[in-house]
């Protein structure tokens, strides 16, 4: 997964945590977060600029293909291939 100027094409970070394709991705509103999704299982929130992930979400039986943040960027909903919609406090 990268982050990219959409102005020029720069790219700005690479994250290389995934083994396999990038499902889903989401900004947080509040603030340089970014949350993804994989073929891992897992969802994982990181520094939007600096490229760490500092939390991993892995309740999945299957991989979750969509997310998104709340307004306040304090929860993420998250929708997987095992049927199942979840609701998880961000970090």
């Amino acid at each position: 997964m990268r982050v990219w100027n959409a102005l020029n094409g720069e790219t700005l970070t690479v994250y290389k945590s995934y083994h396999g394709a990038v499902r889903a991705a989401a900004w947080s509103s509040v603030d340089m977060q970014i949350a993804s999704a994989g073929n891992d299982l897992s969802v994982r929130i990181w520094d939007a600029l600096g490229g760490a992930d500092y939390f991993v979400y892995s309740q999945n039986s299957q991989p979750v293909v969509t997310l998104s943040w709340s307004p306040d960027g304090m929860m993420i909903v998250s929708g997987s291939l095992d049927g199942t919609v979840q609701v998880w406090q961000a970090g």
